[in-house]
């Protein structure tokens, strides 16, 4: 859009005139109006963690925000939260029209306390000898019935 204004009187002038018909001055002000349309994406994420002091690990966290998929290159939104303390993970993901893509909610054992009970599976001479060692890892996470 543009508008044309007498620089002395300050009157609108139409485009084909060269002089202002009430002051007959020939400064004239043009103003154009350029507009722009640009689309911007925000994506956002927030994360925390609590710990306790005697912990190495934090006892809680949580992920919540938008996440990228690398492979397809699609935004989702994704919510993760991990509490230690009581034992449970859930993750959902979901993409922009807020149907479900990925839902997870369960409770997890610690891997270490699931090593300690299940030692008893492992013959100490597999443990001696490194060429058992990987079928002594396989009865303490209950693979060792897939292969045989």
């Amino acid at each position: 859009m543009m508008e044309i204004f007498c620089i002395d009187c300050g009157l609108k002038l139409n485009k084909n005139d060269k002089t202002c018909p009430n002051c007959g001055s020939l400064k004239q002000e043009i103003i154009i109006d350029i507009v722009d349309t640009t689309t911007i994406t925000v994506h956002e994420e927030i994360r925390g963690k609590t710990k306790k002091m005697d912990l190495k690990k934090p006892v809680f966290e949580f992920k919540q925000g938008d996440s990228l998929h690398k492979k397809s290159g699609i935004w989702n939104h994704r919510e993760m939260i991990i509490d230690r303390e009581n034992n449970t993970y859930k993750e959902i993901i979901m993409d922009k029209d807020n149907n479900i893509i990925h839902s997870v909610k369960n409770h997890f054992q610690n891997i270490l306390a699931t090593v300690v009970q299940n030692t008893s599976l492992i013959n100490i001479k597999k443990i001696n000898n490194p060429l058992n060692l990987k079928w002594g890892f396989y009865e303490i996470f209950g693979f060792y019935d897939r292969f045989f």
